[in-house]
């Protein structure tokens, strides 16, 4: 249902702390999109954590574009009819936020702006 996009440049404990504020309760309904501004950084243990709660893929660029270049490619490869940035580093309020708005997405097909 919703592809969330993640621009990601040598900041493994932000990426962690991103991802922890998705929640485990959101399943298959998300997709992650991990795009790695050529930032030579592993980030394996972080993905192979989160992987058990939902589907995660990594994109590594070649050259560092800077987080609108990684925007741009995440959103060139997404498959949900809905999209979202969540910059490395940032966090949703609560682990259930990404939850309740998916839920109100649900109850509102019709929605093309959230």
């Amino acid at each position: 249902m919703l592809d969330l996009v993640i621009p990601v440049y040598k900041n493994i404990a932000g990426l962690y702390r991103s991802l922890f504020s998705i929640g485990t309760e959101v399943g298959d309904k998300i997709f992650v999109t991990i795009v790695d501004d050529c930032s030579g950084d592993n980030y394996d243990d972080v993905i192979n954590f989160f992987q058990k709660f939902f589907p995660i893929r990594v994109i590594y660029l070649k050259e560092n574009g800077g987080p609108g270049i990684a925007r741009q490619i995440g959103l060139e490869k997404a498959t949900q009819p809905y999209i979202s940035f969540l910059d490395c580093g940032d966090v949703y309020v609560s682990p259930t936020r990404l939850k309740e708005c998916l839920q109100d997405v649900a109850d509102n097909p019709s929605s093309v702006l959230f």
